[in-house]
Formats: structure tokens, C-alpha cells, sequence
């Protein structure tokens, strides 16, 4: 009777395992995944801060024409 109890608990460390192994990879993946995320938003956030940059160029370099077209005018 001990032999089939100690067969069980064998047969349930060897799933405990195959689980285990299967929720490491599953972390991983999504792990990795975040790392793609994260990657992907300093992407943005670069792209971003350059059409910020731009716009505000652009507007700056608007206002020194308007600036330069009032002083013509008076």
C-alpha cells in the first residue's frame, strides 16, 4: 500500500514539474513581451519629443516671420 502512495506522490512531484516548467516558460513569453512594449513606447515617447520639438520650432520660427512681417508693414 505504501508502494502505490509513494508511486502517487512521485507521479505528482513529476506534474508539479511539468507545471512548473510550463508557468517559467509563460512568464518568459510575457516578459518578453513587455520588454517589446517597453521598447516600443521609448520608441513613441522619442518620436514624440522630436514633433514636440519640431512644432515648437515651426511656431517659433512662425512668430519671428510674423514679427518681422509687422515691422515691415509700420
Amino acid at each position: 500500500s505504501s508502494k502505490g502512495i509513494e508511486r502517487k506522490v512521485e507521479k505528482i512531484k513529476e506534474d508539479s514539474n511539468e507545471y512548473l516548467k510550463d508557468f517559467e516558460k509563460k512568464v518568459k513569453e510575457v516578459d518578453d513581451r513587455l520588454q517589446d512594449f517597453k521598447k516600443l513606447l521609448e520608441i513613441l515617447e522619442i518620436r514624440s519629443v522630436n514633433i514636440i520639438s519640431r512644432t515648437e520650432g515651426l511656431t517659433s520660427r512662425s512668430r519671428d516671420q510674423l514679427s518681422t512681417y509687422d515691422g515691415q508693414t509700420s
